[in-house]
């Protein structure tokens, strides 16, 4: 199989972003750029120099009707827990079907195909102890799934590396045996992401994921309408209130990290079929 390599692979999934901002402007389903995406969009007007992946974001109403929606027979497929089997995640990823990414992961929960995250926006509480509770919760029930899902791997201490890859071992046969698995973990994640949003709540963001604690938890009021910014010569949806959506998670947004830091989070490589 022939490696993509990076530039590529930015090419590959700024088509899939933009396959997914037609499907949503013509259906009506509203999304906007997350993460270091928008980051990216406000500070670089495309992305940052030495990052590798699109994330958006939408209402859980609008995430429930993509879902409902978007077709299962084209190059690009939406996948969740709900329509893929093993899927690992409480959130769901737009891939390329021409393509295969292998993660540090175990291989049975490689969802193949370069893609792009989709991440639902639920409501959170307005006390913040209780929204930094409920945030930990998610958090523990991440850490616990991402145990099952980890690989055996040699370490430089072969004493720890034996008992590492033991308990390793231990935890794939109670996930294999269906005594604890990594689907329920992601039910559970799931159905906790979604707690108030049957409630009049002051606040809202992405819950379903652990990264960033309570910086994900912004008020309402910056995802009152959307507007477009230039990404890649392109122009994409972001919330209206993307300033203080960005200083809740980021601090100081425009200044750029240390020379150090400047390298991507993630270790995979994707290849054409």
């Amino acid at each position: 199989m022939k490696e993509i390599g990076f530039e590529e692979r930015k090419k590959l999934q700024l088509d899939i972003l933009k396959e997914i901002d037609s499907f949503c402007r013509a259906n009506n389903i509203t999304y906007y750029l997350a993460f270091g995406t928008l980051l990216g969009a406000i500070r670089h007007k495309g992305y940052i120099p030495w990052d590798d992946d699109i994330d958006i974001m939408m209402p859980r109403k609008d995430y429930v009707k993509l879902l409902e929606l978007y077709p299962s027979d084209g190059r690009y497929r939406f996948l969740t827990s709900h329509n893929t089997k093993n899927f690992p995640y409480a959130f769901g990823k737009v891939i390329d079907t021409l393509t295969i990414k292998n993660e540090a992961i175990r291989p049975k929960y490689q969802m193949i195909g370069l893609d792009i995250d989709i991440f639902p926006i639920d409501n959170y509480p307005d006390d913040i102890d209780e929204a930094k509770s409920w945030s930990q919760d998610i958090k523990s029930l991440q850490d616990k799934m991402h145990h099952l899902m980890a690989q055996h791997a040699k370490g430089r201490n072969i004493q720890r590396t034996i008992v590492r890859n033991v308990l390793i071992s231990f935890r794939h046969l109670i996930d294999d045996m269906g005594i604890c698995t990594v689907s329920r973990y992601v039910g559970c994640i799931e159905a906790l992401s979604q707690r108030y949003n049957e409630k009049q709540t002051n606040y809202c963001g992405i819950v379903s994921l652990a990264t960033y604690g309570i910086k994900k938890r912004n008020r309402k009021e910056v995802y009152a309408s959307a507007v477009d910014v230039d990404f890649e010569g392109n122009k994409f949806l972001a919330p209206a209130g993307y300033d203080e959506y960005l200083k809740d998670v980021y601090g100081d947004y425009m200044q750029l990290p240390p020379i150090e830091k400047r390298k991507t989070h993630h270790s995979n490589k994707v290849y054409w079929k």
